[in-house]
C-alpha cells in the first residue's frame, strides 16, 4: 500500500455516499476512513458499492461499524462482541479494499482495558486487518483522563496489551495563535515516536483541516508544514480531521474543504495539493525507512535536543530566523538519509547543510525519483571543500527536501 492518507470520518453512510471517493481520489488519499456504518440501517450494499469504488480507485479504507466499536464490548461482553465482529467480517471482510476495522476513539481510563481488549480480540480474529483505535494526546493534566501519571506507560502498556500493528493520536495544537501550541504539537511527535521505536510499531498522527474552537483555518503553507513536520518526526501515516462540514451550527468550525453546502472551498485544493506533492515526492520512500534521530535547530520545541556538531554533521545555517529540523534516516537496506524542513510557517529560508567528508548527495524529486544533486548554484547546489559537502535549498514555509547521502566514490 502506498503512504498512508487520509481523512477522521464524521459523517453516517448514506445513498450519497459513493460521490465521496471522487472526493477522496482528488484529495491524493490512499487510506480513508470510511463513513460511518449502522447494520440496523440496512444499507449493506451501500457500503459494498462504496468499497469497490474505493478499490477500483486504487485506495483501501478502515471501515467504521457499530460492531466494532468498544462499546459493545464494555456493554453486551466478549461472546457477544465476537459475534458481532464475526458477523462484520462475514459483511464485509473479504472485501480487498477494507484495511481494518476501527474500534473507536481517545478511550478514557474507565475504557481503556475494553479499548484494549477489544483491538486484540480483532487481531486475533483477524489477523489479515489492521484493528485502528485513535488514542489521546499528551497534553497537560491528561493523567486525569488516562489513569496514567507516566503518559510513555500508557502508550507501552496499550501496545502490549492490545497487541496492535500501529498507534494513532490526534493533536491540533499547532493551529493555536503563534506557537503557542508547538510544545504540545512536538511532544507528542516526540513521543509517539518513541513509544513505536521501543514496541516496534508505526505511528499515524491525525492533523488539522478545518478551523475551529482557537485553532485558525489552515492556509496551503500550514497544510505544508504540518505534512512536513509529521513525516521528519517519523510519522507513517497522515489523517486530516476533518473534510466535510455537515453542520454550520457546530461551534465555530468553519471553512472545510467540503463546507455545509457541499461546495469545494479552497482548502480542498490546498489539501489535496500538498497531498500529492508529499506522496509524490516522498510517499514510497518515506516507508522503507526508520527515523535514528532528530535535531531541531535555532529553536526547540516539545524536548527535542538543539542542534550539536558531530560526527555526520559540521553545521547548519539559515536565513531569515528561519528555525529548522534535521532528521536523520536509514532504509531497510542501510541506506542513510535526511530530511531538512523549513520549521517556519511564514517565512522562507536558504537552508544549508553541511556534512563531514566527500559525500555523494541525492535528493526525492516527483515519481519518488532519487537523484544526484550536481549543480554548485541555484536550488538545490552542492558544494564540496576542506573535506566537508554542502547542499543547500531554498525551502517555502514548511517545506521538506529528503536527500540521500553516501560516500563519493
Amino acid at each position: 500500500m502506498p503512504y498512508p492518507m487520509g481523512y477522521w470520518s464524521t459523517k453516517p453512510l448514506g445513498p450519497d455516499s459513493l460521490s465521496m471517493a471522487k472526493d477522496w481520489e482528488d484529495l491524493g488519499f490512499t487510506l480513508p476512513i470510511a463513513p460511518h456504518y449502522d447494520p440496523a440501517k440496512g444499507n449493506k450494499q451501500v457500503m459494498i458499492d462504496l468499497l469497490d469504488a474505493i478499490y477500483s480507485k486504487g485506495m483501501k479504507t478502515i471501515i467504521t461499524d457499530a460492531r466494532s466499536h468498544w462499546r459493545v464490548l464494555a456493554e453486551k461482553g466478549e461472546a457477544a462482541y465476537r459475534e458481532g465482529y464475526a458477523a462484520m467480517l462475514k459483511d464485509f471482510g473479504g472485501h480487498p479494499a477494507v484495511f481494518g476495522f476501527h474500534v473507536g476513539d481517545e478511550p478514557n481510563a474507565e475504557n481503556f482495558e475494553n479499548a484494549c481488549r477489544a483491538v486484540a480480540i480483532q487481531e486475533e480474529m483477524s489477523p489479515g486487518h489492521t484493528a485502528y483505535l485513535n488514542l489521546l494526546p499528551w497534553h497537560y493534566g491528561i493523567e486525569d483522563r488516562t489513569g496514567y501519571m507516566d503518559f510513555n506507560k500508557y502508550l507501552d502498556d496499550y501496545i502490549k496489551k492490545s497487541g496492535t500493528k500501529l498507534i494513532s493520536y490526534d493533536c491540533y495544537s499547532q493551529m493555536n495563535p503563534g506557537e503557542s501550541g508547538f510544545d504540545m504539537y512536538f511532544n507528542n511527535l516526540r513521543m509517539f515516536w518513541q513509544a513505536g521505536l521501543r514496541n516496534k510499531v508505526p505511528f499515524y498522527t491525525i492533523l488539522l483541516g478545518i478551523g475551529h474552537f482557537n485553532y485558525r483555518v489552515p492556509s496551503f503553507d500550514d497544510i505544508r508544514w504540518q505534512l512536513s513536520t509529521a513525516a521528519a518526526h517519523g510519522a507513517k501515516g497522515i489523517l486530516w480531521f476533518y473534510i466535510y462540514q455537515f453542520d454550520y451550527s457546530l461551534s465555530n468550525y468553519r471553512n472545510a474543504a467540503i463546507n455545509e453546502r457541499g461546495r469545494r472551498t479552497e482548502l480542498f485544493y490546498d489539501i489535496a495539493d500538498n497531498n500529492k506533492t508529499f506522496l509524490d515526492t516522498y510517499g514510497e520512500t518515506l516507508l522503507r525507512l526508520t527515523l535514528d534521530h532528530v535535531w531541531h535547530f535555532g529553536r526547540c520545541y516539545g524536548g527535542f535536543p538543539l542542534f550539536n556538531p558531530d560526527e555526520t554533521t559540521k553545521m547548519l545555517t539559515t536565513t531569515n530566523d528561519c528555525p529548522l529540523i534535521l532528521s536523520y534516516f536509514t532504509s531497510d537496506t542501510g541506506e542513510k538519509f535526511a530530511m531538512l524542513v523549513n520549521n517556519s510557517v511564514d517565512k522562507n529560508s536558504l537552508a544549508r547543510l553541511t556534512l563531514r567528508g566527500n559525500k555523494k548527495i541525492s535528493m526525492c524529486y516527483g515519481g519518488n525519483e532519487i537523484r544526484e544533486v550536481k549543480t554548485s548554484q541555484d536550488s538545490p547546489f552542492i558544494e564540496r571543500s576542506g573535506g566537508l559537502t554542502s547542499v543547500g535549498h531554498w525551502l517555502s514555509p514548511g517545506q521538506a527536501i529528503l536527500l540521500k547521502y553516501e560516500d563519493a566514490s
